[in-house]
């Protein structure tokens, strides 16, 4: 992974990159996550931030269940 600063910008790129955005990428068991809908769950993430005044740079932890 080159050097993009956050997450969603590399996760942006490879999808695009990839020019396959209906394909897997994350798999658990039988469910498996496309790009498509991985790039929208990081989107929704990333907007709920900004929305709770969070801004570039600043430190995110992130806790949550061990599933896709």
């Amino acid at each position: 992974m080159s050097d993009h600063g956050n997450l969603s910008a590399w996760l942006f790129e490879s999808a695009r990159s990839d020019g396959d955005d209906q394909r897997p990428v994350l798999h658990q068991g039988e469910r498996a996550m496309t790009y498509a809908e991985l790039v929208d769950s990081v989107a929704r993430l990333a907007s709920a931030l900004k929305d709770i005044g969070m801004t570039r740079g600043e430190r995110v932890a992130v806790v949550m269940r061990d599933t896709i």
